[in-house]
């Protein structure tokens, strides 16, 4: 999509819980971008169901039927934003404002697509191209960094719980975006990935000290330690206490 060969159809601003009771079906012809800033929406759209919360961005294709609905008790507040001509360009249904600049701009459209001013239409158009190409941005962020991101919060914080809503605050994404977008860059989800790092080190702690196996558990996060043998065996193949150094006793040779 050329930002350039493209025109604002609407925008504007929804913060009351009445739009969105007893969603319809319904499809446009032209593009339309919704910029979620609170809450959660359960969307659905061309096949698929998914959930937005306070970051993400949700794509429409000129005509594709979607509905959204609320999930959960807060109330939703977005933008939305159509766009035209309808053009055809793949892009995904869901995906995250990873800067923030998406949610910074989409708020200065709607602010300037109310002026009448000659300005403030060139202003509008501006904005617009910013919008989408900061929106292509999102798609091609790379994903290495935010996983080592996360990967260090993790390893400082092993032994205390840990929830997903944790992780995701940490990234600045939701939950449901962090858990694709780390798993596309390390092969694991967070949650997969913060049991294996506990284990790794509770298998540390195993090679280079004599702590009993409960104090290993309450060292890494892990409940009790009959969870982490069993945990340990699932990854590792092997129980706990064949990571402990074996002691060769010493001969007395006084006694030869």
């Amino acid at each position: 999509m050329s930002p350039a060969a493209v025109s604002l159809v609407y925008c504007g601003r929804i913060d009351t819980p009445e739009w969105y009771l007893g969603g319809v079906l319904h499809d446009h012809p032209f593009v339309e971008l919704l910029v979620v800033y609170a809450g959660t929406l359960a969307i659905r759209s061309g096949g698929q169901e998914v959930l937005a919360h306070a970051g993400d961005l949700v794509y429409y294709p000129a005509d594709t039927q979607h509905i959204e609905n609320v999930e959960g008790p807060r109330r939703p507040e977005l933008i939305y934003v159509g766009i035209k001509p309808p053009f055809r360009e793949v892009r995904p249904l869901l995906t995250h404002d990873v800067a923030g600049r998406v949610r910074v701009l989409a708020g200065w459209l709607v602010e300037e697509a109310a002026a009448t001013t000659r300005h403030g239409t060139d202003l509008t158009s501006a904005l617009l191209a910013a919008i989408l190409a900061e929106h292509g941005r999102c798609l091609e962020a790379p994903l290495t960094g935010l996983a080592d991101r996360v990967r260090s919060w993790m390893r400082d914080h092993l032994a205390e719980p840990v929830a997903l809503a944790d992780l995701a605050r940490i990234a600045s994404l939701s939950p449901a975006y962090l858990i694709r977008s780390f798993k596309r860059a390390t092969g694991r989800t967070p949650m997969e990935e913060l049991r294996h790092l506990r284990l790794e080190a509770a298998r540390d702690i195993l090679v280079t000290t004599a702590l009993p196996l409960k104090a290993v558990a309450s060292r890494v996060g892990i409940s009790d330690e009959q969870h982490l043998s069993k945990m340990f065996r699932r990854q590792f193949g092997a129980p706990p206490g064949s990571y402990r150094p074996r002691v060769v006793p010493v001969r007395d040779k006084r006694r030869n």
